[in-house]
């Protein structure tokens, strides 16, 4: 038996998409997961999905990808970037 046999989901955690307000005043606000291709993200290098969100709208699946000036693998940089109004996350 491998070790995917194993393992079991524990809890699901869903995720955010966030943005400071001094971001939304400079960059504008994303009216749709396509709009957020066209903003600069803040990645969190250690996620299984860095390049892409697997986003849900109106419950069907809207993956996107996303480009990105600033990666990190720290959650509190993660934040101090985010609320610096640096980019969306």
């Amino acid at each position: 038996m491998g070790v995917f046999h194993q393992i079991r989901e524990v809890f699901f955690r869903p995720s955010l998409v966030v943005a400071s307000p001094a971001y939304l005043t400079h960059q504008g606000t994303p009216a749709s997961p396509r709009d957020l291709a066209r903003h600069n993200c803040l990645l969190y290098s250690l996620s299984v999905t860095s390049d892409s969100w697997p986003l849900t709208v109106d419950g069907k699946s809207a993956p996107t990808l996303f480009k990105s000036r600033l990666r990190v693998n720290n959650s509190v940089m993660l934040r101090r970037a985010l609320l610096s109004g640096c980019q969306a996350s």
